[in-house]
């Protein structure tokens, strides 16, 4: 797999949203999982995806691909339940072939 420097705060990170199967060239350069960092806070899903799209950046990739979405829920822990006010993304981090915008293959 290529290492990438990081890219700089101006340059652009698209998004591929969930279930969106079409064919793009890229490379993928790794998976980002953002979620409830414990101290409450920007937990909206649009928080999540510019959270996710700065940790591609400093893995140089400039395309996001959401692979999984986990909305604000409740869960049983032991005898009681906790709820997880935040949602929860997992993205693969990509890199454009050819730089600038996503081509969507034919």
């Amino acid at each position: 797999m290529n290492t990438y420097p990081p890219l700089n705060e101006t340059e652009e990170v698209q998004v591929i949203a969930l279930g969106d199967e079409s064919a793009y060239q890229y490379e993928e350069l790794g998976t980002v999982r953002v979620g409830d960092n414990g101290f409450g806070g920007k937990c909206k899903y649009d928080d999540q995806i510019l959270h996710a799209k700065r940790e591609a950046k400093k893995m140089g990739g400039n395309i996001i691909k959401v692979v999984e979405h986990i909305p604000p829920h409740s869960k049983m822990i032991g005898l009681g339940y906790a709820y997880f006010p935040c949602h929860e993304i997992l993205v693969l981090v990509l890199r454009h072939k050819n730089s600038g915008k996503i081509d969507r293959t034919e």
